[in-house]
């Protein structure tokens, strides 16, 4: 079974007041000591690449460099926000241009830097999703200005959506969730769309797969990589993107300078982007040897798909997994120090 040990974000002041009481312990005050190590904490986002990239990273700098290492988990504001007030100090998908006044703030004011992308590849995102047997029975939806037609959007019509299409949004708390409401709004279906926002990540993925396994419509906001689109793909034959205004620059600042979605008077796509690592930049000189590593970081397309595959098909721990990988792959032996790839396999 799943086992994740997450901690809240209001419980860290105990996790910091533990972690001082084991750097102080029982010592002799005459006793020479070496000061300790800074304690990587991760922020624990709630969705499988980051939670896996996050255990991925937590067992070499455990095994290999010796860092102790603790995790905050929530959602992408409130720890973006915790990251800022040096309450994590590590982020392993940090997803650029959502985010962007945080990020903008805390890059002014010096307290973060980037290391690099985590994922080699772009990923993507989209809160206007079908099934691929929806697009097949109704062959004039391909497009966000099709909802706009009674045939279409009537479609959607759930229990809980007000006699409007039902849009499975993002989750609570998730910065994609602002984003979502705002590009209904920008396109001008607020007066068809109730926006259905789940409460948890497994909410949004039981929502989904309950309508495939019925064979039901169902308008829905996901991203990839991630397992429930792989799933989508090879058990129920698919979904289709309905076509949307392409990503500007220009359109993406209006979405994110506008606080009301009432008040906005465009939208577009989300682009195609990369998770940025991004760390408190106090670690260059607290913990330069993984600051060091984490530079180098770069998982593949092969990797971050087995990583999903094998937790999907197995429903072991995060730390499982990452172990099976570190165990089944030579690509992370590049990033770390010469020497240490031994040490990690032996740890595990």
């Amino acid at each position: 079974m799943k086992r994740t040990l997450m901690r809240p974000v209001g419980m860290l002041a105990g996790v910091l007041v533990v972690l001082a009481l084991w750097a102080c312990g029982d010592s002799d005050p005459a006793s020479t000591e070496t000061p300790q190590q800074t304690t990587l904490i991760f922020s624990d986002l709630n969705w499988n690449t980051a939670l896996l990239q996050n255990a991925v990273a937590r067992t070499i700098l455990e095994k290999g460099y010796g860092y102790e290492t603790a995790s905050v988990p929530g959602t992408t504001i409130p720890l973006m926000e915790a990251l800022i007030a040096s309450e994590t100090n590590v982020t392993m998908e940090f997803w650029l241009p959502s985010v962007l006044a945080i990020w903008h703030e805390a890059k002014a004011a010096g307290t973060i830097v980037q290391m690099g992308y985590s994922l080699a590849s772009p990923g993507w995102d989209s809160a206007f999703l079908i099934p691929q047997y929806t697009t097949d029975a109704n062959p004039g939806l391909r497009s966000v200005e099709d909802l706009k037609l009674e045939e279409h959007w009537n479609l959607f019509v759930r229990p809980d959506s007000d006699g409007k299409a039902g849009l499975v949004t993002c989750v609570l708390g998730w910065e994609c969730e602002v984003i979502n409401r705002k590009q209904v709004y920008g396109y001008g279906l607020q007066e068809v769309i109730k926006l259905i926002i789940p409460s948890t990540y497994q909410e949004l993925n039981t929502a989904i797969l309950s309508a495939f396994d019925k064979r039901e419509p169902i308008l829905f906001y996901y991203w990839g990589p991630e397992v429930v689109p792989t799933r989508l793909n090879e058990q129920y034959g698919g979904f289709y993107r309905l076509k949307e205004p392409d990503y500007s620059d220009e359109c993406w600042d209006h979405l994110a300078a506008v606080d009301e979605a009432q008040d906005v008077t465009q939208a577009c796509s989300y682009p195609d982007r990369q998770p940025a690592i991004v760390v408190r930049s106090e670690l260059r000189e607290t913990a330069p040897e993984a600051v060091a590593f984490l530079e180098k970081w770069r998982l593949s397309d092969e990797s971050i798909h087995a990583l999903l595959a094998r937790f999907s098909e197995t429903d072991d721990a995060y730390s499982d997994v990452a172990a099976w990988w570190l165990y089944n792959s030579d690509e992370w032996k590049s990033w770390v120090a010469e020497g240490l790839a031994d040490k990690v396999l032996a740890g595990v």
